[in-house]
Formats: C-alpha cells, sequence, structure tokens
C-alpha cells in the first residue's frame, strides 16, 4: 500500500506527464479525431467538422494520418466524403496527408533494399513471400535497385530471380525497365530486353526495336529481336510505331495508362542510374507522350506525325496547367478553401513552360497549321486555341490556308530550312 508522500510524488509525476507539452499534443489530436469520428455517426456533421478541424489545426505528422485514415476505415471516409461541402474538403486534406506517409514508405530506398534482402534467401517460402511483399509494396519502385543484379554476368541464380520478379511486376514496371535500354551496358541491356519480353506489354515494341537497330552486340540485338516477337509487333517504322504509342498516352488510353499509386512517376536513365520524377496526375500522361516522342525524332528526326503530335501535347501541357491555376484562383477570390503550395507548385510548372510557346513557334506556320488540324480534329478546344495565339505571332504564308481556308489535319511537306531539326524538352 502506497504511503501519503508516495501518492504524492506519483500525482506529480503524472502530472508532469500530462503538461509536457509533446505528450500534451500527441494526445489532443487523437481525441479530438475519435471525437470527429463518433458525431459524423451519430449525425452531428458540423460539430464533426470541427474536430476534424481541430485535428488539422494541429499539424498531425503524415504517420498519425496515415493511422487516422486507416483507424477510421474505408467505408467511413467513403461516407464522409459522400456528405460535401467543408466536411468533404475537411477529409480531402486528413487523407491527402496520410496518403503522403505511404508514398514516402514506398519510396524509402533504405526500408526497401532491407525488405529485398530476402528475394536472396536460399529458403524458397522466404523468396516468394519476399516477392510478393515487394510487388504489393513497392511495385516499380525495386526497379533501380535491380540494375546491379541485371548488370552482372556472375551471380546467374539472382539474375534469374531478378527476372522472375519483373516478370511477376509485368506492365507496372514496363515504363522503368525501359530505361534500361538506354544504359551503355550490353549486359543491362540484354537482361532489360529480355525482362521485357517476358513482361507482355506492347508499349514496349518501340525501344526495343530502337535498341534492336542501334546494338552493335549480336547477343543485345538478339534479345531485343526475341523480345519484340514475344509481344506482337507494330506495323509501320520505328518511329510510327513510337508515334502510335505516343498517341495512346495523350488520348489516355486506359489500356495504356497501367498506374496503381495515387502519385505519378516519369522513370529515365541519367548518368548511369535509373532515377525517377514525380509528376502531378494531369501532367503525366502527357509526359510520357513527350518520351516517347523524344526517343521516336531520335530515330527519324523529320517525322511529321511525331512533330505534330509532340506540338499538341506541349499545348496540352500549357492550357492544363493554365486553366486549373485560373480555377484555383476563382476559388481564393469566391473565399473557398485551396491549397497554397499546391498553387506555389503549379505557378512554379507554369514559369518552367514558359518555353513552350517559343518552341511551338519555332516549327513555323506549316508545323503549326498541322498541330492545329490535329487539335480541330480531336475536337480539344484549348489545344486548338492556344495554337492559333501562336499563329498570330508568325508571318502565315497565304498559300497554306488555300482551300476555302480549310487545314488539314495530314502533316504537309516538311519545308528544307526545318529539316532534321531535333525536338527541345522545355525546362521541369
Amino acid at each position: 500500500m502506497l504511503s501519503t508522500w508516495q501518492r504524492a510524488l506519483a500525482a506529480c509525476a503524472l502530472a508532469a506527464i500530462l503538461l509536457t507539452p509533446g505528450v500534451a499534443r500527441a494526445q489532443q489530436p487523437d481525441q479530438e479525431f475519435r471525437n470527429g469520428v463518433k458525431a459524423f455517426e451519430e449525425g452531428r456533421f458540423e460539430e464533426a467538422e470541427v474536430h476534424f478541424r481541430n485535428v488539422l489545426k494541429s499539424q498531425p505528422s503524415h504517420e498519425q494520418a496515415l493511422r487516422y485514415r486507416d483507424e477510421a476505415g474505408y467505408h467511413f471516409w467513403v461516407r464522409v466524403l459522400a456528405k460535401g461541402g467543408r466536411l468533404a474538403t475537411v477529409a480531402q486534406r486528413v487523407l491527402k496527408a496520410a496518403e503522403e506517409a505511404a508514398v514516402r514508405e514506398r519510396q524509402d530506398q533504405g526500408k526497401l533494399r532491407q525488405d529485398m534482402a530476402g528475394l536472396w534467401s536460399d529458403d524458397f517460402m522466404t523468396e516468394v513471400e519476399t516477392t510478393e511483399r515487394l510487388v504489393a509494396l513497392y511495385g516499380h519502385y525495386v526497379v533501380p535497385e535491380l540494375v546491379a543484379v541485371l548488370s552482372d554476368r556472375r551471380e546467374e541464380d539472382r539474375r534469374v530471380r531478378a527476372l522472375q520478379l519483373l516478370k511477376r511486376l509485368g506492365d507496372e514496371a514496363t515504363l522503368a525497365v525501359i530505361e534500361l535500354l538506354e544504359a551503355e551496358d550490353i549486359t543491362l541491356q540484354q537482361n532489360a530486353a529480355v525482362a521485357l519480353g517476358h513482361m507482355g506489354d506492347i508499349r514496349a515494341v518501340p525501344p526495343l526495336r530502337r535498341l534492336a537497330d542501334r546494338a552493335s552486340d549480336p547477343h543485345v540485338k538478339e534479345a531485343a529481336n526475341r523480345a519484340v516477337s514475344q509481344l506482337g509487333n507494330i506495323e509501320g517504322s520505328t518511329a510510327d510505331a513510337y508515334a502510335r504509342i505516343a498517341e495512346e498516352f495523350y488520348r489516355e488510353n486506359p489500356m495504356f495508362m497501367t498506374h496503381r499509386y495515387r502519385e505519378y512517376v516519369v522513370w529515365q536513365w541519367q548518368q548511369d542510374r535509373l532515377g525517377r520524377r514525380d509528376v502531378p496526375r494531369f501532367r503525366w500522361n502527357e509526359e510520357v507522350a513527350e518520351e516517347y516522342c523524344y526517343d521516336g525524332l531520335s530515330v527519324s528526326p523529320d517525322h511529321q506525325a511525331l512533330w505534330t503530335l509532340l506540338l499538341n501535347v506541349y499545348a496540352q501541357e500549357w492550357t492544363e496547367i493554365d486553366e486549373t491555376l485560373r480555377v484555383a484562383r476563382q476559388v481564393k477570390d469566391a473565399g473557398g478553401e485551396f491549397d497554397d503550395d499546391e498553387v506555389s507548385r503549379l505557378e512554379q510548372m507554369q514559369e518552367q513552360l514558359a518555353k513552350v510557346k517559343m518552341l511551338v513557334a519555332s516549327r513555323g506556320a506549316e508545323g503549326v497549321l498541322s498541330a492545329l488540324g490535329k487539335a480541330l480534329a480531336d475536337q480539344r478546344a484549348p489545344v486548338a486555341v492556344f495554337l492559333i495565339e501562336r499563329l498570330q505571332e508568325l508571318n502565315i504564308d497565304p498559300a497554306l490556308l488555300s482551300g476555302g481556308g480549310t487545314v488539314s489535319f495530314l502533316p504537309p511537306p516538311e519545308r528544307a530550312s526545318g529539316a532534321g531539326s531535333q525536338p527541345r524538352r522545355p525546362p521541369g
């Protein structure tokens, strides 16, 4: 039994703990969140909004937000979002913070390397379980960690396991593995081609054909050609194949937009390593379409369909950001809620894309008219308006507007002055 002074000491210690700022902050948002859940379940929606706002005011960590998301459960958040209004807006902010925590976990290369250790285990079940864990938790983020294994001729057993993992990932990892074909290491090129052949994704056909045409090593050439035969070829030249795949991304064909995460990544081989850039969802398909256009034009610099598509992609990127910013500013002017950080990021993107106008105009009147014809045929009014504005900045040859002023979306013959020019990538 505690004496009087022991009770007093215990009380003081408890008070000190409860009054410690860090502990108080940790407990308060948890209680506010649970009060908000209870208020919502009992139909007191305005009170629930107040509690959730208090949670956000406490600036919970992303890990806390992830815990709140999982604690309440999927069906709860669906019902909150379905209510709409300010309550749904607050819920979206909580979920966004939670998703950022999940993204950081997926992109944590240190943790990924630790989890990959089981892939090389001598125990078969450990290997299988690790493979499924890597697929479920990390997806295409494992590809950079496989570069060293795929470049090593000596570790055949590990190489086979890496290829099996890539096959298991399938089309989710295609765009990352395609970038490995850009490496100078012929062993890495060969193994990447082998992997793509087993992954069953037709999006890999153009870069495999490009590799087969360029490769000097007979083993790399053979692996690339075999992979193309496994995937099924695309009619036309290699540049035509690039144009067809780029067009599908530009049109956001769901069959080509394989992606199971909320964050969107563009993969690029740079300086002997596979790197990535996180991009907004609305820009991802245009970014990938750009990459296919650039690579296709490296094969055939005068390919008109690729140039016409590339100008449309540039225009679409500009109009999307411009329209998104316009709506955000309207919301702000109307006193609505908006994400200051997101608006700032969009403004930075717009600044980085400022050279797009010059790049489009640099193709001359014929190039812009060809792109305008495609935009009209695609019924993309904002893109058409952007291209018309670029035409106003150029001196147009009246002969280009013959035939009652109609413009064909079929590309006109290239002028000699523009022949052989290479595409220039806008910054960012």
